[in-house]
C-alpha cells in the first residue's frame, strides 16, 4: 500500500520499492526516535491546613501544569487534599507527572479545669486535641493531665500534636484569697450562763464539734474553758 504506520522504539530505517509500468525505483527514510522526557515533581506532599508547598517540576524542557501555568517551581496553597499534573516537554516529546499534595487537618486544642483555685491548693489541667502534648513551663510535660499549684495568677499553655499539625491552647488560673475567718462574741461567761458566737469571713461556716452546725452564729453553753472552731 502507499501508506503505512510505523511505531519504532529505536531509529529505524523505512525501504520502499515503488514499480510503475514494469520499472522499479527505491526510496528510505529513517525515523527518528527521541527519548521522552522523565517528567518529575518533587516538593512537600504533606501539608497542614493553611499552609503552602513549592512543587518543582523536572525532566524539560518547558512546563505546562493543569491550570495551564509555566511556573517552575510552583506554590500551591490547597485547602484540601489536591492532585497537581505537569506537562514536561523536552526536544518535541512530552511527558506527564502526577502528584497528590495531602491537606491534613489542625487538631483542636483545649484545655479543661477549674480556672478558679485557692491558694495553696492543687487542681488538674487536662488537654485534649491530640495526638502529643507538650506543656510550657510551669509545669511542663508531654502527658494529657498535668498537676499545678500555682502560687499566683498563671497562664498555662499546650502545644497538641497530631499528624504533624500542630496548635495551641491557653488558660489562666486564677488564685483565691483564702477568706479572713474570725469569731466575735462574749468570750467570758459565769457558770451556767449562754453565749452567742458569730462567726464572719466568708459565706459557708462549719462548727467543729461541740456543737457543730452550718449557720454563722451558734449559742453555746460550755460548763467549762472551751474552745470553738469555725471553717469559713
Amino acid at each position: 500500500i502507499d501508506n503505512i504506520t510505523v511505531n519504532p522504539i529505536t531509529n529505524t530505517t523505512y525501504t520502499v520499492t515503488v514499480t510503475d509500468n514494469g520499472c522499479k525505483s527505491t526510496s528510505s527514510v529513517v525515523v527518528v526516535v527521541k527519548p521522552l522526557p522523565t517528567a518529575t515533581i518533587a516538593g512537600n506532599l504533606t501539608i497542614c491546613e493553611g499552609q503552602s508547598t513549592i512543587l518543582t517540576a523536572g525532566g524539560g524542557g518547558t512546563y505546562e501544569w493543569e491550570d495551564n501555568s509555566t511556573t517552575n517551581p510552583r506554590t500551591v496553597s490547597p485547602t484540601t487534599t489536591t492532585q497537581y499534573t505537569v506537562s514536561v516537554t523536552n526536544n518535541g516529546c512530552t511527558s506527564v507527572s502526577n502528584v497528590l499534595v495531602t491537606v491534613r487537618p489542625i487538631p483542636v486544642a483545649a484545655i479543661n479545669g477549674s480556672l478558679t483555685l485557692c491558694a495553696g491548693a492543687s487542681l488538674n489541667l487536662t488537654a485534649t486535641g491530640g495526638g502529643t502534648y507538650a506543656w510550657s513551663s510551669p509545669p511542663g510535660g508531654a502527658t494529657a493531665v498535668v498537676t499545678v499549684s500555682p502560687v499566683s495568677n498563671t497562664d498555662y499553655t499546650v502545644t497538641v500534636t497530631n499528624g504533624g499539625c500542630t496548635s495551641t491552647a491557653s488558660v489562666s488560673v486564677t488564685i483565691t484569697p483564702p477568706p479572713t475567718a474570725m469569731i466575735s462574741g462574749n468570750l467570758t461567761i459565769c457558770n451556767g450562763e449562754s453565749t452567742q458566737l458569730t462567726a464572719t469571713g466568708g459565706t459557708n461556716y462549719t462548727w467543729s464539734s461541740p456543737p457543730g452546725g452550718a449557720i454563722d452564729n451558734i449559742t453555746v453553753n460550755p460548763i467549762t474553758n472551751t474552745t470553738y472552731t469555725v471553717t469559713v
